[in-house]
C-alpha cells in the first residue's frame, strides 16, 4: 500500500518538530509526506522544505479552502490528514494498513486521539464511535480528522475533485454527508495520535465562531432537503440537533469561562424558535411517526 501524510498550515513553526518527530518514528513509514501551506512568515516553509516534506505554499482565503486543496493533492492508496498541534504514535501507520488489509471492504478508518496540554499533561480521550449519520448530522458527535484513515478509493465514490467546498459550505460537514453516504466508515477503537491543546481544542478547519458554524450548517441541511437528499423529517431531526448542541456548546463556555450571556445567546434562540416551526408541521408529525424507528438513536 501506498502511503501519505498531508498537513496544512500557516505560521506554524513553534508545532512543526514534534509533528515530524511523530512521522520519522513511525514503525511503517510513509511514502510521502506534503504540505499545503497559506504562505508562512515564521520559517515553517522553509523547515518543511529542509526535512524533505513537499510543499505547496501560495495564497488561500481559509484554513477550509486549504484542507481541501490537501486532499485533493492526494493520490496514494491511503492518506492521512495531520495537523501541526498533532503528533502520531508510533504503530498509528502500521496498524492502520493492517486492518484495512484485513477488511478490504473498509473505505474510512477512524480511530482515537489522546489530549495533552502544553506542558504535555493528559487532558483526556477523544474517543470515537461507531459512525451514524443521524448523529452526526445532529453533531451529537464527530470524528476526528487527527485520527482518521482515508483510503484514495473513498475519495473517487463521493467524487471529491468534482465538490468545491469553501468556508462558506462548511466543507468538512458535507464531506462526512458524502462519504457516510457512499462509503464505509469504521471505527476501530485505539489512541493513535497526541494531540496539543493550545488553549482551543478544535480540530474543525473551520475558524468560524460557533453560531456562523451553527447557521451554515442549517443551510446546508435545508439544501439537501431542497435536492430531495433527505425528507422532511429528517431535515428537523438535524436541524434539531445542531441547534441543541449549539446552545449547549454555548453554555458550556459561559459556564467553564463565567462571561456573561452574549449577544450570541440571544441569536442562537432566535435560531431555534424560527426552526421550531417544524415540530409543528403536520408533514413533519406525519414523517415522524413513518420513520422514527429507523432514524431515532437506539
Amino acid at each position: 500500500m501506498n502511503i501519505a501524510i498531508g498537513l496544512f498550515c500557516k505560521n506554524s513553526r513553534h508545532n512543526l518538530e514534534d509533528w515530524l518527530f511523530g512521522i520519522r518514528t513511525q514503525t511503517k513509514q510513509p511514502d510521502r509526506i506534503f504540505a499545503i501551506d497559506g504562505l508562512s512568515t515564521d520559517g515553517t516553509v522553509e523547515f518543511l522544505k529542509r526535512n524533505k516534506v513537499e510543499v505547496f505554499s501560495e495564497k488561500g482565503n481559509s484554513p477550509q479552502e486549504a484542507f481541501f486543496k490537501m486532499l485533493k493533492k492526494n493520490t496514494s492508496d491511503i492518506f492521512i490528514c495531520s495537523l501541526a498541534d498533532e503528533q502520531l504514535l508510533p504503530d498509528a501507520i502500521k496498524n492502520a494498513c493492517l486492518i484495512f488489509e484485513k477488511n478490504p471492504g473498509i473505505d474510512i478508518l477512524t480511530r482515537d486521539i489522546l489530549v495533552v496540554d502544553s506542558e504535555s499533561k493528559q487532558e483526556s480521550i477523544a474517543r470515537g464511535r461507531p459512525f451514524h449519520l443521524r448523529n452526526y448530522m445532529r453533531t451529537d458527535f464527530s470524528p476526528h480528522f487527527a485520527a482518521s484513515f482515508f483510503q484514495q478509493k473513498a475519495f473517487q465514490k463521493i467524487n471529491l475533485w468534482n465538490h468545491h467546498w469553501t468556508q462558506e459550505n462548511i466543507g468538512e460537514y458535507e464531506l462526512w454527508f458524502y462519504a457516510a453516504k457512499a462509503c464505509h466508515i469504521s471505527y476501530v477503537p485505539g489512541i493513535v495520535s497526541r494531540y496539543t491543546n493550545r488553549g482551543q481544542f478544535q480540530l474543525s478547519s473551520s475558524p468560524l465562531s460557533n453560531l456562523d458554524v451553527c447557521k451554515k450548517r442549517i443551510q446546508f441541511v435545508k439544501k439537501l432537503k431542497q435536492k430531495k437528499l433527505i425528507n422532511i423529517f429528517e431535515q428537523y431531526f438535524y436541524i434539531s440537533g445542531i441547534l441543541k448542541n449549539s446552545l449547549g456548546f454555548v453554555l458550556g463556555v459561559i459556564k467553564k469561562t463565567k462571561k456573561q450571556p452574549s449577544k450570541n445567546i440571544a441569536l442562537l434562540m432566535n435560531e431555534i424558535f424560527i426552526e421550531a416551526k417544524w415540530f409543528f408541521s403536520l408533514r413533519t408529525l406525519k414523517y415522524y411517526f413513518k420513520l422514527k424507528n429507523q432514524l431515532l438513536p437506539k
